[in-house]
């Protein structure tokens, strides 16, 4: 019972990282919208969503992790646990090394007096969200999968 309860968590927090970053990928991308649109959507935003982001990416890494040691007797689940883990770990390191410093200077703008190389950051932070999107969405997967194929 325990190990469904982990492999249930795993998959409840990856996909709702995963979801968030999709949402991201249609319907947040910073060059549909003026810079000092975006900059204010984003400013409002991050301060809401900061820290649940950072539980559900980071605890479905974890608990991810955790399933894998639990299923370790079946190899297939355990190596797509495995996998799920370590795409997880992809995907919170280039939020936490790449957007979340981007992040914190965008929240120090101006929204109305926008650095000149403005752009240059939010294609930064746009590029490696798609690194991480696709690491948050493979990850879910290896986890559906796992679920799946689970005896």
């Amino acid at each position: 019972m325990a190990r469904n309860a982990v492999l249930f968590l795993a998959a409840l927090l990856l996909a709702l990282t995963a979801g968030r970053a999709v949402w991201i990928w249609i319907a947040e991308n910073p060059f549909d919208m003026s810079g000092q649109t975006y900059v204010e959507f984003f400013q409002q935003l991050d301060r809401h969503i900061a820290l649940p982001i950072a539980i559900t990416g980071i605890g479905g890494t974890v608990v991810a992790g955790i399933a894998a040691v639990l299923h370790r007797s079946n190899r297939t689940v355990f190596h797509l646990l495995l996998l799920a883990f370590g795409l997880g770990v992809v995907g919170d390191l280039v939020t936490a090394l790449v957007n979340v410093p981007i992040n914190n200077r965008l929240a120090t703008w101006d929204p109305t007096a926008l650095p000149a190389d403005y752009q240059d950051y939010l294609r930064r932070w746009w590029d490696w969200h798609h690194v991480r999107l696709v690491a948050m969405f493979g990850a879910m997967c290896s986890v559906f999968v796992a679920m799946l194929v689970r005896k």
